[in-house]
């Protein structure tokens, strides 16, 4: 898919394991590699049920927190790649 400029398009997802959840199911939260594997696959599977145009073309396994406002709002600037618009 292009874009108006004629560029290539992609759908980048961000995810921030909820590791309490993965100690529920029984896995090692200490294998980060593990853990980003699961992720990974269960996003592609998930995409399969989409149209190309809007599946997730790149996935970022972020274990730390996304930085946040005072009023809990992700600052997206910051991960977009695109600077702050006051």
């Amino acid at each position: 898919m292009l874009d108006n400029a004629g560029a290539e398009t992609a759908i980048e997802a961000i995810v921030v394991p909820n590791m309490d959840h993965f100690a529920l199911q029984g896995m090692e939260t200490d294998n980060k590699h593990l853990v980003e594997n699961v992720l990974r696959k269960e996003v592609k599977e998930r995409c399969q049920k989409l149209a190309p145009f809007k599946r997730v073309t790149r996935l970022s396994v972020q274990h730390e927190e996304l930085e946040k406002t005072t009023t809990k709002k992700i600052k997206r600037y910051l991960y977009t790649g695109h600077p702050k618009q006051d």
